[in-house]
Parts: structure tokens; sequence; C-alpha cells
């Protein structure tokens, strides 16, 4: 089973050779008691995602998704950070992140089954306690609101009750909610509490993170004011800009009173891609 930046990539890019360093803009085999949006921090040391059968390892390191096939090439990796050789695909994570996979050059194929298998698998995005969980699987999002049925969807893949919303993800993705056919308000309530979350789109270094909330963007410029967001969905000073997303969305930045040139600096920079 696996865990929750920047804009997916509907056609991956795959590219092969050693892997580097370049910028690119979640779950052990047991899930953390209160796991936060994996999106909203850049690793400094790598984090191991998921592992199974001593023979698939799934790490998250500066913001890059590692998926790696043999434990030796595992253990060296959380230490030294690097692979030998690799295949990449861009914006193939569950939120956009590059994915990077080992390659094995006595078996070809090796690669090819390491990607297979973590597509195949449902990746957990986001978790809040055995009542509200969020999995991406094969391009869409579900959210569960039963301990029991989150169990079950690990290694059955399906839920037997849904209310479908086309389009509702971060980034277009349709979001399937867990019905309960005994208390008819519970898929509705799982939708108020997904919508309710602000989800981190990008973040570059400590001074630019771009966070969507209820369909409205939001752009910030001080680390400390990120945390706070990241918890309240508020921002206390903004300059909206009606229509700026790239999907027509209302766009809001940050205003700092210490800082008259903050927002305008924000802006360009979000013009700017």
């Amino acid at each position: 089973m696996k865990f929750r930046m920047t804009v997916y990539t509907l056609a991956a890019i795959m590219l092969f050779g050693c892997s580097n360093s370049a910028k690119q803009a979640s779950a052990p085999s047991k899930t953390p008691d209160a796991a936060q949006p994996v999106a909203a921090q850049v690793e400094k040391k790598p984090v191991l995602l998921d592992s199974q059968d001593n023979n698939y390892f799934v790490w998250k390191y500066d913001n890059r998704i590692f998926v790696i096939g043999n434990p030796k090439t595992s253990a060296d990796f959380e230490t030294q950070h690097h692979l030998p050789y690799t295949r990449t695909i861009l914006g193939a994570g569950p939120n956009g992140e590059t994915v990077i996979f080992e390659v094995n050059k006595k078996k070809p194929e090796f690669a090819e089954g390491l990607k297979q298998r973590f597509e195949n698998n449902p990746f957990l995005i986001e978790s809040k306690g055995n009542n509200y969980n969020v999995w991406k699987y094969k391009g869409r999002i579900y959210v569960i609101g039963n301990p029991k049925t989150n169990e079950s969807f690990k290694t059955l893949h399906h839920l037997p009750y849904t209310k479908t919303v086309l389009g509702a993800g971060p980034f277009g993705e349709t979001v399937i909610f867990e019905v309960n056919k005994k208390k008819p308000e519970f898929a509705e309530q799982l939708k108020e509490r997904y919508e309710g979350t602000p989800v981190l789109l990008q973040a570059d270094g400590d001074s630019y993170f771009v966070w969507k909330l209820r369909n409205r963007i939001y752009v910030i410029g001080n680390t400390k004011t990120n945390k706070s967001f990241a918890k309240t969905g508020h921002l206390p000073y903004t300059r909206t800009v009606l229509g700026a997303g790239p999907n027509g969305e209302t766009v809001i930045f940050e205003v700092d009173k210490k800082n008259k040139d903050l927002a305008e600096t924000l802006k360009q920079r979000y013009e700017q891609g």
C-alpha cells in the first residue's frame, strides 16, 4: 500500500540513465496514525512509503518517488540517496511527482515490471485517523470514511457503493466517495470534508507555495503563513485576481504589510508558471 505536487502530466516523458538531482515541479507497510498530505513537505532524506515481499520498495525523496526492486539497492539508496541506473517518468506520481524506477542491466524487463506494479497499486495520499482516507488509484481519487472499507480497498481496490463526482479532484480527476446505505448523509459529509481540505499544487524552497481550496488558488510566499494555511485554509491579508487560474479560477495572493512588494512578486512568478 502507499501514501498524498505540481501539475499532473498527462503524457509521461520517459528518460533513461543515471538519476540526477534536477528539481521537479505516502506509506510504509503500516499506515501512520495521523498522516498529513505528503505533498506538503519536500523530503530532506528518503522516506519509505511502501515495502512488499522484499522485492518492492517505494521511497519519497526531494519530492520525487523512487521505485526499487532489489533489497540491497534499497538499503544503499537509504544512505546514499542515489540509484546507479534508472528509468524516469515525469509526472507519473499521484500528485504529479517524477517517478524513478530502478534499472537492472541484466534484466531488461525489470524496470517495466516495477512500473506496472507501481501503477496497479493504490496510493494513500491523505489519512486522518480511521474515518477519513484518500487514495489515488489509476487516475481516480477515492475518499473512504469507514475503517473496514478502507482495509478492504487496500487489497480489493474496489468500493461496493459509491458517489462519483467528475472533475472534483485538484487536477480535474474523478473523485469517488464511499456510500453507506444506512447513513444517507455519509457520502455528502465525506465530500464536504474533502472539498474543505487545502491541496498543495506546487512548492519551491521556502518562499513559494501554491494551494488549491474550494476551487480557488492561493499563492503564498512565507513559510510561517504557509504552515498556518495548511491547517486553517485562511490567509489574513490577500490580493485577489478573478479568473487568473489555468481554468478560470480565482487566484488569491498573500499580502505582507511589512513587505509591500510580496503580492506583486508572487503574482509575476505565478504568471510565469
